[in-house]
């Protein structure tokens, strides 16, 4: 069981404001949450690897496949600059631009 000074020490470490009502609401509350957690921790329930892993959730596994592309002439045309087979990026830090 949680109890209300429980609920007290963790408000002053959150910096919350509570009144005594919303302290006491909060303390049932969160008693019947760990009342909850040790009745899921306490169950019997047989648990098998078969039984956490969804039938849906593999992954299917697939050849690679070699597809055409586009022509990288078609590609650099479409650039700001270019030099070779490379686009060409402006250098910001080289561009006077300041930081701090």
């Amino acid at each position: 069981m949680v109890s209300v000074d429980e609920i007290k020490r963790i408000a002053a470490l959150a910096k919350l404001h509570l009144t005594e009502e919303e302290t006491a609401l909060l303390a049932e509350q969160m008693s019947s949450i760990v009342a909850f957690a040790d009745e899921i921790n306490n169950s019997k329930l047989p648990v098998s690897e078969e039984v956490l892993i969804n039938e849906y959730d593999r992954t299917e596994f697939r050849e690679d496949e070699v597809v055409p592309s586009s022509d990288v002439s078609d590609i650099l045309n479409n650039s700001g600059g270019t030099q070779g087979n490379f686009f060409m990026v402006k250098d910001k830090a080289k561009a006077g631009r300041r930081y701090g």
